[in-house]
């Protein structure tokens, strides 16, 4: 082997590096020369030989630095160095091997002693290359024997059960924690097989659950393993196949879950009570909610009574001043015409008398028509406005006359609070609807502007708008009241949220209101308030209505 070694010659004299190369070449090595350290220490990185004969006395960079940059690289470290040169005082000896040559030859050299010296240094090479070799196998034999210490010691002392079955499902190995769970020994396991352990498992099964190992290499299931004593213990099982030494077996992990199933158990009954629990609460809530639903109802339809109550009181209010007028004139016109009556049957009748019996006749008839065409005026605004209101029927009406007869029944209303109503916008909307809800609608608005928006005698202005965009109707509703403050617009549509119930307000106008747009007429509702200037209602409604 060490015959057939590559061997590098470095020196700066051609005829030395022939002369060296020739020797080592008919001795059967194989030769690499280099004429400087540059070129030696280049050739290095790609051809590491298995000896160096380093000349030290060499132009540019010597032998000793040559030497000192191959030692210092981990590469080439290994590779034994020796010197050849003239020099032989003991200090450039003793350098040499201070930087890590292993010998010295001086020039001139005998062939023999070259050779010699070679194969000495390869041999010892060789031979230290075995021991690290050797060494290095002691050291990972060592930490294998260690890791199988180890693994023998964590089975053994593992907290689950372990059984190794044989092909034939005899057990071939079983850990302390297994012998302690079915509180075997070792040696009464090592006799039996798995089905003296399966409590639910015949031999059929167990074939199968080899099959499945086999072809999933895993698998894990829970099962009944019967200890020494016949009792059931319930185990989590990972059973895996495995090839060792070159034989078969099934590995099973056993886990004690009698804790686990117990826990399970108690959560199951847990469920259970709090499934009847729930139910029970479930139908106390639902039957909670009917109750609320139909006293909602209740309240709804009494806000509503009350609404038109207000209207009637206002409307007969109103109606009071035309048909007390009424009566006053018929009266007096009743008391001329009893004196002129009087007159004419006892022939006192004059032409003076005839006269201002006329005059009185013509001006008392203008009078009554006037306050009975007034009363009549109010009478048929809060007819139609009323019957809407307590029947529901679609009907095609004009949107803006509309909601002109639901302002004139709340105007006597709006009066009595110092406040004026006015309605604009576009008056040729026409809708296919229940009139009666924007009667609810305008009436609720109106109603909560002036329980909220305003201190008793305060004067202020409410307005209506109806205008056509697109295929939507935009009605705006405003007031210049005191306004919502910020923390109480997300509440105001909330059902029974009101800052007058002192007054008598029952929380449910706005509310009645947003329902009406949202779910009736399918529309959107929007509010704007500031406090001290007034509060925006913009409802936008599609054109096209159905009965909702």
């Amino acid at each position: 082997m060490e015959s057939s070694a590559e061997i590098m010659v470095v020196d700066d004299t051609p005829a030395n590096l022939e002369v060296i190369s020739e020797t080592l070449s008919s001795a059967g090595y194989r030769v690499a020369a280099a004429i400087s350290g540059e070129r030696a220490l280049k050739r290095l990185q790609t051809h590491p030989p298995a000896l160096i004969l380093l000349d030290i006395q060499m132009p540019v960079m010597d032998g000793f630095e040559v030497c000192r940059q191959i030692k210092a690289n981990a590469a080439t470290v290994n590779i034994p160095i020796i010197f050849i040169t003239a020099r032989s005082d003991t200090q450039s000896i003793l350098r040499g091997f201070d930087i890590g040559a292993v010998d010295y030859i001086s020039k001139p050299f005998q062939e023999a002693e070259l050779l010699a010296r070679v194969k000495t240094h390869l041999q010892l090479c060789h031979v230290s290359q075995l021991y690290d070799v050797e060494h290095e196998k002691a050291e990972q034999l060592q930490q294998l024997n260690q890791q199988l210490s180890l693994t023998q010691f964590s089975v053994d002392h593992s907290v689950d059960g372990i059984l190794w079955f044989n092909l034939d499902a005899s057990i071939a190995y079983a850990n302390g924690a297994i012998c302690e769970l079915l509180d075997y020994s070792l040696e009464e396991l090592l006799q039996l097989s798995s089905a003296d352990l399966k409590a639910d498992c015949n031999e059929s099964e167990w074939n199968d659950f080899q099959q499945k190992a086999r072809e999933q290499q895993y698998l894990r299931f829970e099962a009944q393993l019967l200890t020494k004593d016949g009792q059931g213990l319930p185990v989590e099982i990972a059973l895996n196949h495995l090839q060792f030494s070159n034989r078969e077996y099934y590995v099973m992990h056993c886990r004690d879950i009698r804790d686990r199933k117990a826990a399970e158990a108690k959560l199951h009954q847990l469920n259970t009570e709090l499934d009847q629990r729930v139910q029970d609460r479930t139908q106390e809530l639902s039957n909670t909610l009917e109750t609320l639903k139909s006293a909602q109802a209740s309240l709804v339809e009494a806000e509503k009574m009350a609404a038109l109550g207000a209207l009637v009181a206002g409307v007969a209010h109103e109606i009071n001043t035309p048909i007390g007028n009424t009566i006053t004139v018929a009266s007096t016109l009743a008391d001329e015409s009893e004196i002129f009556v009087d007159a004419a049957e006892n022939g006192q009748l004059k032409r003076s008398t005839l006269s201002h019996y006329l005059n009185v006749v013509s001006r008392c008839t203008k009078l009554i028509n006037s306050n009975l065409g007034r009363a009549g005026d109010l009478i048929q605004s809060f007819k139609q406005v009323a019957v809407d209101q307590s029947h529901r029927e679609l009907r095609t009406f004009n949107l803006k006359d509309y909601v002109g007869e639901v302002v004139t029944s709340l105007q006597p209303q709006a009066r009595r609070s110092g406040l004026t109503l006015d309605l604009a916008g576009d008056d040729s909307i026409v809708l296919t609807h229940d009139p009666g809800v924007f009667a609810q609608v305008i009436t609720n608005l109106v109603t909560n502007s002036i329980k909220h928006g305003y201190q008793p005698g305060e004067a202020g202005q409410l307005q209506i708008q109806i205008e056509q965009q697109d295929h939507q109707v935009l009605l705006t509703y405003r007031d210049d009241g005191c306004g919502i403050p910020t923390e109480n617009l997300p509440k105001v549509y909330e059902p029974f949220f009101t800052t007058a119930r002192n007054r008598g307000g029952t929380g449910l106008g706005l509310n009645i209101v947003y329902n009406i747009v949202t779910q009736s007429l399918k529309g959107t509702i929007k509010i704007d308030s500031q406090i001290g200037q007034g509060t925006t209602f913009r409802i936008v409604l599609p054109l096209t209505n159905s009965s909702g």
